[in-house]
This record gives structure tokens, sequence and C-alpha cells, in this order.
């Protein structure tokens, strides 16, 4: 088990001796982040252990790290590799990735929203870029702190201080993959201004954005399916 002290700046080790009992853990070792980040607030580790990456608060940055031993953090160094999520969110909290490294989700706590990243080379931050495509938790909480997302991404997690809840969510995975939505547009008769609103609509428990601007770019038969009043919608800010 590993833990991340925001007052330390520490990152910590805990085995367990019964697994997935945390009250069979003890205490290994500690390393320090300190000279990337004075205010880490989340971490995550490759699949394999041999890689660690750690969300800054006080940089707004993610930084990467890389294990000589797989999952023993006493060997980390620094792989200097960081990527900035400032320009989505001034107080990350938490994040998380893909299984195969090719996606990386941030949660914002400003607007309490996960941002979605993709990685140019599996597992390499210096690659990602934002993906334009976000969900927000704010209509549950609105001090949202960590996300989990299952292995097959059907299911999101996430807690909140507010109302210090976990919240569930189904199909997030899917329904961004599918970028479908049906929205009924009767009332809408230029097409062209629909591409600058920004719409919210209720999607299981919880809120995304659906944005119009981008929809040339992506889906040139827009205006035709808008006839039809069932059409495709980038599901991001």
């Amino acid at each position: 088990m590993y833990l991340c002290g925001q007052s330390s700046d520490k990152v910590q080790q805990y085995n367990l001796s019964t697994a997935w009992n945390i009250s069979t853990g003890s205490y290994v070792a500690n390393t320090s982040i300190l000279t990337q980040d004075t205010s880490s607030v989340d971490l995550h580790f490759k699949p394999d252990g041999t890689t660690m990456y750690l969300l800054g608060d006080a940089t707004n940055t993610v930084y990467q790290y890389t294990l000589g031993t797989p999952w023993d953090i006493t060997t980390s160094t620094y792989s200097s590799k960081s990527f900035s999520v400032a320009a989505q969110d001034g107080a990350p909290t938490g994040i998380w990735f893909k299984p195969d490294g090719t996606i990386m989700y941030v949660l914002g706590a400003t607007n309490d929203i996960i941002f979605q990243y993709t990685l140019g080379t599996a597992w390499d931050i210096t690659t990602a870029s934002y993906a334009s495509i976000s969900f927000s938790a704010a209509a549950q909480d609105s001090g949202t702190n960590a996300l989990v997302l299952s292995s097959d991404g059907t299911k999101l997690w996430v807690t909140g201080s507010t109302s210090d809840k976990i919240y569930e969510y189904n199909d997030f995975i899917s329904n961004i993959k599918n970028l479908i939505e049906y929205l009924n547009f009767s009332n809408i008769k230029n097409v062209s201004n629909i591409k600058n609103y920004t719409f919210e609509k209720k999607l299981e428990k919880g809120y995304v954005r659906v944005n119009k601007s981008r929809l040339d770019q992506v889906y040139p038969e827009f205006e035709t399916d808008l006839q039809k009043t069932a059409v495709w919608a980038m599901l991001g800010a």
C-alpha cells in the first residue's frame, strides 16, 4: 500500500501481511518528492510497478518516476518527465490511468471536473495532450478529491469531502468511447449557432458537458443528422 503525504511531501510504503486487509499493514519505507512539488496530492503506479506518477498541487503538474526494483519506492528516481494540467484546473486532486497507459484522467477541485488526456506513447507523460473531454461530478459533491476507474472502464468512483461519500458512475468510459448522445434540437433552427453553445445533459448519475464547437472536425455529417434530431455530440469541455 502506498500513500502520498501532502504535509511531508513523501511517498510512504506499507506491506500488508494479509492481502487487501489494511489492518495488517506495516510501515516499510518512504521517499521524498519535495524537489518536484511541495504539495503532493495523489499518485498512480504502472501495473508492473516500474513507473510511478505523482500529482502535485503546488505546481499543478504530473511527475514521472522510474523504480529500479518494481514496487520498491526506495529505488525510485525522477525521470525528468512532467506534464502540466494547469490549463484545465489550478487545483488538481486525483489522478488515474487506463491500464494500457494510453489515457490519463485528472480530477480538478476547482470545478469538480475530471479531465481526460491522451498519451501518444503509452506511459510517457511527456507525450500527453488534453483530449478536450471532461466529466463533471459537481452535481454530486462540491469537494471532490479522488477518483478510481474499474479496469474495464465501465465504472468510475469519486470521493467527495463535502458530503463524505463515495459516488459511483456506470458506463463512464463506454459513454465517452461511443461519443453518442441523442439530443432533441427541434427548437434550434440555426445550425451555425449550435457550434458556439455548450450544453449540459444529465447522464446516469452525473453530468457531462456537451460541446458543439468541434463537430465540424470530427463529425462532417452533423447537419444531416441534425435534421433527424438524433445527432452525435462530443463529450468534452
